[in-house]
């Protein structure tokens, strides 16, 4: 048993008695009551810090957890960043193709590497695709193209060659024998 200040009895093992012994000795204490104050008093100083360290470690976790939304917004928004660059770059693409079979007038589709490319924007209109099973022909235009061509009728005869660049009257030839154009006498008109 230890008198303590302010406790009556403290019951101890051995033990501790001893290491309470070791502990009056090295910090220069009167008694072993003391040692164990001294003991008691470190414990909760110690304690304290332990606290204090928790509740920090607790607003560092907030932090990180707030770090972590700001990362996966800053990654959601790369994303969407990265998802505009590649639908600009492949809308680019589409508009550069469209505007090259424009300046070509037509190009055959083998001559397009890019056939899912192709095959979507003949779906989607930007494109057409022109096919004359006798002359076993197969063309892509613009609509711009046809209607730049049409825009031209009525034309006679023998102004097709004056008026018509060479790839355009290709073109034509083609429009007239799927029905696009009609000759009537020495005239070609467009078909209703």
């Amino acid at each position: 048993m230890i008198a303590m200040s302010g406790v009556r009895e403290v019951k101890i093992t051995e033990d501790g008695y001893r290491l309470l012994k070791v502990i009056k000795e090295v910090a220069g204490l009167r008694s072993e009551g003391e040692a164990l104050e001294y003991v008691i008093k470190r414990f909760l100083e110690q304690s304290e810090v332990l606290r204090e360290i928790l509740s920090r470690l607790d607003v560092i976790e907030g932090e990180i957890e707030v770090l972590k939304g700001k990362l996966d917004e800053l990654r959601e928004l790369l994303e969407v960043r990265e998802r505009r660059r590649v639908k600009k770059e492949v809308r680019k693409y589409y508009e550069d193709l469209v505007q090259y079979i424009e300046s070509r007038v037509y190009v055959f589709p083998s001559e397009i590497k890019a056939k899912k490319k192709l095959q979507r924007l003949i779906e989607e209109g930007a494109l057409v695709h022109l096919r004359d099973e006798g002359l076993n022909v197969e063309v892509v235009t613009t609509k711009n193209v046809i209607e730049r061509i049409l825009a031209k009728l009525p034309l006679k005869v023998t102004d097709v060659d004056k008026v018509l660049t060479e790839r355009e009257q290709q073109l034509f030839v083609l429009l007239n024998r799927l029905g696009y154009v009609l000759k009537r006498g020495d005239i070609y008109v467009r078909a209703s």
